[in-house]
């Protein structure tokens, strides 16, 4: 995983779209999962092209991730111990203009677009894609105060699938 985001993470940072963007990464080390290179990158590069359109005067974009440890309960204490991490969360933030709280709901729709010029089929594309590998994404968001996506993903146990 950490190869994909780094790539898109180069690409995106040549593209006139990033002049104005301060990226930050905060990746833990090597995370594997059992996905298409090619459409993870295609989620990033749509979750960032989103977010320098949301920073047209300038920002920083924040690309972190980490394990996520789950807890069960453990034999005969009946206490929540923490589990072996079975997925990965990903965050993308930008520091942008936000997302109006009436356009929250309808950003994953086909179609929908706040920009004129927006097609409105990248971040429905970019939810197919995380459902189609076993993941969900989410977004908070405020006027002003920029969005943040957070994705969750499967991890490969055993290291046999792409980082």
């Amino acid at each position: 995983l950490n190869g994909i985001i780094d790539e898109t993470i180069r690409m995106f940072s040549n593209s006139p779209e990033a002049s104005q963007v301060r990226i930050v990464m905060d990746i833990d080390g090597p995370v594997f999962v059992n996905a298409d290179s090619r459409q993870l990158g295609q989620v990033f590069w749509n979750l960032f092209l989103n977010a320098a359109h949301a920073m047209r005067q300038g920002g920083t974009l924040t690309v972190s991730s980490r394990l996520s440890h789950g807890f069960a309960k453990s034999g005969n204490t009946g206490l929540d111990a923490p589990e072996e991490p079975s997925m990965v969360l990903v965050s993308v933030a930008d520091t942008g203009v936000g997302i109006d709280k009436k356009d929250l709901q309808r950003i994953f729709d086909p179609f929908f677009s706040t920009r004129e010029s927006g097609t409105g089929l990248g971040l429905a594309i970019v939810h197919r894609i995380i459902a189609h590998h076993g993941g969900r994404i989410t977004v908070e968001s405020s006027p002003g105060s920029g969005t943040a996506f957070t994705i969750l993903l499967p991890i490969e146990v055993g290291g046999a699938a792409f980082d």
